[in-house]
Formats: structure tokens, C-alpha cells, sequence
């Protein structure tokens, strides 16, 4: 409120009633400070918590409030710099409840070892890593993970869950990695892994941009459920693949793959240099009984351009197919046997290849197989009758055709 005094007209606030200012408030966070390498406190669901550096260093664990109340916001260690440092978060309190650190985790140097597995870790998380550290971690969500440093040895990480878009990154490091399950839209990144095993799904992307030094990107595969995700290669051989449950994923390997296995493959496209062996085993009760739900069938795109081969110089060493062939199937080069119960794709190998179908019935009803087959040379059994790719073409093979 402001009015002029008719004496000099002057403007002027004296006896004017004024507004009390408002106190100032910032956002306040408070540092709980580990001492002696240790600190407790109790979060948000009445879990107790403790966090343990040994090995030397120091640190401290932020919480937004007044007070060490409810959930940590993050964690902002410094490790001792021989790389001795070892960072423990256990919870106790409620089953299976665990404790959320939705901040991040700041590690300056490097871990010998990193375990929370327990612990939900969100945002921003770094840490450095040495020869052979290991890592567990009860899950990353829509975290930002990275790792960082040179060692001459893989490390270990084990994740049990990713989700929310969260990524793992450890550039030109060798990794081990289990985990429980990678959601879609999820990614691991390393300059390549020594294996890796899930025991659930993997939905998400794991990528290798190198290879060790044997030249290999990823050891092995193996995984519990269904693989849908994507699996990049492009810089070395990958071992054995084994899925348990169906194959529908994108998976590109600049080299040699050792061999697939799988309950069937539903889908997907696969491209490498050569491929060991191709195994879709289905279901044994559904592939007896002709079930079409996991009877073995083999409907990704596959493509073997004939380079780096690992079995006697072939592209493709081997498949046994228990199901139908619903992809289609080109191998530049020699393969070996495949062995298939129907046809519903194309499957064309340039050089010598021997096809079996376990369908004894298939050579009396040729129309039934609506894909088409092509050899450089070899030849195609239907039960016990056996025609040479050289053959002509009749009425028994009539999508049987010479390159």
C-alpha cells in the first residue's frame, strides 16, 4: 500500500503497514558420514541397513531431510588407491524387502569388490574397477551404470534384475555377467564377455564391441527362459548359445558362432560367418504328438555369409531341425547334414549339403512343403528315398533345384 505526500510529493512508505518477509528456506540433505568405515541407519520400510567400506578409504551417504531417515538419496565414496577397497550394503529387516538408492553411487578410484544385492540402485552410478572385481547388485532401475579402468583380468558382475531403460557399460573391460533378467529397452555393454548366463528372460541388448585375446567376443550363452532381445557381436567368435526356452532375438556375430540350441526359435534373424551346429530340440510330448506349440520349429532368418568356418570348412556344420523350417536358411559354402520335418521356407546352400527330412510321409505329398530347396551339390532324402540336387525335376521333388 503507497501514497504521496502533498508536501513535496514525494512517494513514501513511512507508516505504511508492511508484509513480514517470508523466512528463507533451502532444500536441506544431510551426510551421514561412514567412521571407521562403517555406517547404520534404518530406511523406509524399518529395514536396517549398514554400510561397510574396508580395505581403507572413506565416505559418506547423503539422505534428503534433516536427518539419516528413511531411504538414502546416494553414496559418494573414495577408495583407497591401491584398489584394495571393498564396499558392502547388507539390509535386514522385512524377507526379500531390500533397500532403495535411487540417487546413484559414486565411487572415486577403484573396487576390489562392490556387494549389494539387496539393494535397488537408480540414477547415476560410477565406480572404477581393477583385475578381476567382483560386483553384485540386487537390481538397476533406470540406472546409468558405468565402470571404468584397465584390467588385465575379466571382472565379475551380477545384476538381478534391469528395468526402466537402465544401461551397464564397461568400456574395453572383459566381463562375466549373470543375471536374473534384462527387460527390453535394457543394455550390457563390454569389450566382450567371458560368458554369460540368465535365469530368467533377456529381452534387452548385450553388445561386445571387441574380443579378447583369443579373438573370442562372447564365450557362451546360456539362458532359462525365452531369449527375445539382441545380441551383438561384431567383433569376434561367440560359443555355444543355449536357451532353454524359445529364441526370437536379433543376433549379429562378425565371426563364428559354435553352435544354437534351443526349445524352438520363433522368430528373429541371425547372421554370422559359419555356425557349428543349429539344434531346435521342441517340446518331446508336443513334437510326438504333432502339438505346434513348441514342437521345434526353426522360423528365424539365417543368414551364413561363409567366412572364419569352424567345423571341416563349413559354413554351417550341422542342424537338426525337430520341427518345421519356417525361416528361411542361406549358407554361402559347404554344409553338412540338415535335418528337418517340413518346409515352409527356402533353404539354399551354395556348395554340398546332405537334407534328411524325418517326415517319412513327406516324399508322397510334395505340396505340403511350400519353401524351396537349392544345393551347389549334395542331396535330399525324403524318408527313404534319397535325389540327387543333379536330379530333374519331378513331381516328388519339384522345389528341388540344382544352384
Amino acid at each position: 500500500m503507497m501514497w504521496t505526500d502533498s508536501r513535496d510529493d514525494v512517494a513514501t512508505l513511512m507508516d505504511v503497514p508492511m508484509m513480514e518477509a517470508m523466512e528463507s528456506r533451502l532444500y536441506l540433505s544431510f551426510d551421514l558420514y561412514l567412521v571407521k568405515g562403517m555406517a547404520t541407519y534404518v530406511d523406509s520400510d524399518g529395514d536396517r541397513v549398514t554400510v561397510k567400506l574396508s580395505g581403507g578409504g572413506s565416505g559418506y551417504i547423503t539422505f534428503d531431510g534433516e536427518a539419516p531417515v528413511g531411504d538414502a538419496s546416494s553414496i559418494n565414496i573414495v577408495a583407497n588407491p591401491n584398489g584394495k577397497s571393498k564396499l558392502t550394503i547388507t539390509v535386514k529387516g522385512q524377507k526379500d524387502a531390500g533397500t532403495s538408492l535411487m540417487d546413484g553411487l559414486t565411487v572415486v578410484g577403484s573396487l576390489a569388490s562392490f556387494k549389494a544385492p539387496s539393494t535397488r540402485l537408480g540414477g547415476t552410478v560410477t565406480m572404477g574397477v581393477s583385475n578381476g572385481t567382483s560386483i553384485v547388485v540386487g537390481s538397476l532401475i533406470g540406472s546409468t551404470m558405468t565402470l571404468s579402468g584397465a584390467p588385465r583380468k575379466a571382472i565379475s558382475v551380477k545384476v538381478g534384475v534391469m528395468s526402466g531403460a537402465s544401461t551397464l557399460v564397461a568400456a574395453g573391460i572383459d566381463m562375466s555377467l549373470k543375471i536374473g533378467q534384462i527387460n527390453a529397452g535394457n543394455t550390457v555393454r563390454a569389450n566382450a564377455f567371458t560368458k554369460i548366463a540368465v535365469d530368467d528372460r533377456l529381452a534387452g541388448t548385450i553388445t561386445a564391441d571387441g574380443a579378447n585375446h583369443k579373438g573370442v567376443a562372447i564365450g557362451s550363452i546360456t539362458a532359462k527362459k525365452e531369449v527375445t532381445g539382441t545380441i551383438l557381436a561384431t567383433g569376434g567368435s561367440v560359443g555355444n548359445i543355449s536357451v532353454k526356452g524359445s529364441l526370437n532375438a536379433t543376433i549379429t556375430v562378425g565371426n563364428a558362432i559354435k553352435g544354437i540350441t534351443a526349445m524352438d526359435v520363433t522368430g528373429g534373424v541371425i547372421s554370422a560367418d559359419s555356425l557349428g551346429k543349429l539344434v531346435t530340440k521342441g517340446k518331446k510330448g508336443n513334437v510326438k504328438k504333432g502339438i505346434p506349440f513348441n514342437a521345434g520349429d526353426m522360423n528365424a532368418t539365417v543368414t551364413l555369409a561363409g567366412a572364419n568356418v569352424l567345423d571341416k570348412q563349413r559354413a554351417l556344420g550341422s542342424a537338426s531341425i525337430k520341427g518345421t523350417l519356417g525361416g528361411d536358411l542361406y549358407v554361402t559354402g559347404d554344409a553338412g547334414t540338415i535335418k528337418l520335418k517340413n518346409l515352409l521356407a527356402n533353404l539354399t546352400v551354395t556348395g554340398k549339403a546332405t537334407v534328411k527330412t524325418t517326415d517319412v510321409l513327406a516324399a508322397a505329398k510334395p505340396d505340403a512343403w511350400m519353401g524351396e530347396i537349392h544345393l551347389g551339390s549334395g542331396s535330399v532324402k525324403f524318408g527313404k528315398t534319397t535325389f540327387k540336387s543333379s536330379d530333374p525335376i519331378d513331381r516328388y521333388v519339384e522345389r528341388l533345384s540344382p544352384i
